[in-house]
């Protein structure tokens, strides 16, 4: 009897001792250009397009009103227009980019 207690009681001691199991990532990890890993949000909530094409696509997956800047050169969808824009991409207005306080950039490279 005292054996099975002490066993019982050092099988309590070690599932104690565990941690849960890491919370998963609150998004979608990815490696950026640069090798990096990132994660990006889950539903980002302010889209930045610095692509006229990333735009487009933002339009066309139906989230255009998340988007809260565009480059001078995003004019489709007509929609984009009412998008404020942080001017030029070469070279980028880095001041007017961090105004719009991204939680999601979409570029291209080059």
């Amino acid at each position: 009897m005292t054996r099975a207690l002490a066993t019982l009681g050092l099988c309590w001691i070690a599932l104690a001792c565990t941690s849960p199991p890491p919370a998963p990532p609150a998004g979608t990890p990815l490696v950026d250009d640069l090798g990096r890993s990132v994660v990006v949000p889950a539903r980002p909530a302010r889209v930045l397009s610095l692509a006229p094409s990333n735009t487009e696509w933002v339009f066309a997956l139906g989230a255009g009103d998340r988007l809260v800047g565009r480059t001078d050169a995003c004019d489709a969808p007509p929609e984009a227009a009412r998008v404020p824009s942080v001017g030029g991409l070469f070279p980028p207005e880095l001041e007017r980019i961090l105004l719009t306080r991204p939680d999601l950039v979409l570029m291209i490279e080059g």
